[in-house]
């Protein structure tokens, strides 16, 4: 099972409106909303998809699974597409 984790080679500034983060090699900034920014934050250590969106789906119990699932795709998809994260296994 492949794991998702942050590129070590960025630079994370957090504050109150959210998190921005600097790819060293482009300098690009990117702008993480509260819940990018919560998604960084749970990879501060390896984690599958799978369980990012378990842990979505227990703090937003309302919302349906097909979107959380839709939504957190695209996101990582993003991420991953922009050197934020990087893929392991």
């Amino acid at each position: 099972m492949a794991l998702l984790q942050r590129n070590p080679d960025v630079t994370v500034t957090t504050m109150e409106d959210g998190t921005f983060v600097v790819d060293p090699v482009t300098q690009a900034i990117f702008y993480l909303d509260t819940l990018a920014g919560g998604v960084w934050t749970a990879l501060a250590e390896p984690m599958s998809a799978a369980d990012l969106e378990a842990l979505l789906l227990e703090a937003f119990p309302d919302l349906p699974r097909a979107t959380v699932s839709a939504d957190l795709a695209t996101l990582l998809q993003t991420m991953t597409e922009r050197g934020l994260l990087l893929t392991t296994g």
